[in-house]
């Protein structure tokens, strides 16, 4: 038996001129592929008048952004759990790529809806009067309908002009998701928005032109922060961020607002809130002597003072003292699990001291081995 990949050309229905809404055309090809397989979606302009729903894991593959255009009457694409699908049947970890998704700016309608873990990747999706993409995972699957969206992914993709949120994840269940090379744009209220327990990872994002603010996360949960790695913010009105002191930002770019979160530098480390270097690997001093500040806890301030001499690597506590006469700096530290050490630097050089062992080498070299040992 020889098995041919569909393609929503194959049903009754289908106008790839966009002059009629070819639903049925798109629901029996939803229907005819294999759970896990791919269904193909040729270049054309389609017009759905309804929410498409794929009711299985599945590919859809178009044939590029420019090229693949669905434009949506009312809601676009869902990607159900098991409980909340019109079929009692899933489609975790579907991907959808290399189309255009494209809304009528009407309604409180999602682009791309998932209650399941999604991927997507290589789109383009705008102009929906909700969420562009709205990623909900919560336990509790007999009671909400929705299910565990962790691990979700949405990578090289533009969002663009929608009436909420650009990137909404959110529910207790869709953490350690990635959004990757992600360029959001002109939402009405924020273009990338979490409130999930526990981390999600932002990494060469870039935020133009969101109503509330670029990166935003809700205080209603208690939660760890996300991690934001190399995201760019564009200056003007609403480069704003409202972040979960919690939050890790390494080396962010353009206005992106450091009000409320730890920063690290591959140039060095960073103080919260955007201060003043501490140190860098060349072991040379760059903040002013003379302070010591310390705050209570690893995510319990705002830090609006500016505490020169505080840092986190991998989740331990760092504080710093330099002893000016004799030119050496000091800093001692807890790990996660309450071990505590210090460093000492003079010159070039520097020696660690952990519980009964001490190591001296460049400083570079000690950073080096605490990283690897996940301290």
């Amino acid at each position: 038996m020889t098995y041919t990949t569909p393609s929503v050309l194959d049903y009754v229905g289908i106008d790839p001129t966009g002059a009629t809404p070819s639903d049925a055309a798109f629901r029996a090809a939803v229907d005819s592929t294999l759970r896990g397989g791919k269904l193909i979606v040729p270049p054309g302009d389609y017009l759905l008048s309804d929410r498409w729903e794929l009711t299985r894991p599945m590919i859809v593959d178009g044939e590029g952004f420019a090229a693949t255009r669905i434009r949506c009457s009312s809601a676009g694409i869902k990607i159900p759990s098991w409980m909340d699908s019109s079929k009692q049947t899933g489609a975790d970890r579907t991907i959808i790529r290399g189309m255009s998704i494209q809304g009528s700016d009407t309604g409180n309608y999602n682009g791309v809806e998932a209650t399941i873990t999604p991927i997507i990747e290589d789109c383009d999706i705008s102009h929906f009067g909700g969420n562009n993409v709205e990623i909900y995972g919560q336990s509790g699957l007999s009671q909400t309908g929705y299910g565990n969206c962790d691990n979700w992914y949405v990578g090289r993709t533009s969002l663009h002009e929608c009436g909420l949120n650009n990137l909404f994840i959110h529910g207790n269940d869709a953490q350690q998701g990635l959004a990757r090379l992600v360029h959001a744009s002109f939402a009405k209220d924020w273009n990338f928005w979490t409130d999930t327990p526990y981390v999600n990872k932002f990494e060469l994002c870039n935020s133009e032109g969101g109503g509330a603010g670029a990166y935003g996360e809700s205080g209603a949960m208690s939660y760890q922060g996300n991690l934001y790695d190399s995201c760019y913010t564009e200056t003007g009105p609403g480069s704003n961020n409202d972040l979960h002191p919690g939050s890790l930002v390494i080396n962010p770019a353009g206005a992106f607002d450091m009000s409320n979160a730890f920063s690290w530098s591959p140039l060095g480390f960073g103080v919260p809130d955007g201060g003043e270097w501490v140190f860098n690997r060349a072991g040379q001093r760059v903040w002013s002597v003379g302070t010591e500040n310390r705050l209570d806890g690893l995510h319990g301030a705002r830090f609006g003072d500016y505490p020169r001499n505080y840092m986190v690597i991998a989740g331990s506590e760092m504080a710093q003292v330099t002893d000016t006469d004799a030119e050496q700096t000091r800093m001692t530290f807890s790990t996660p699990s309450g071990q505590k050490g210090s460093i000492t630097t003079a010159g070039s050089g520097a020696e660690l001291e952990l519980g009964s062992t001490k190591f001296v080498a460049t400083l570079d070299d000690i950073l080096a081995r605490l990283a690897k040992a996940g301290i």
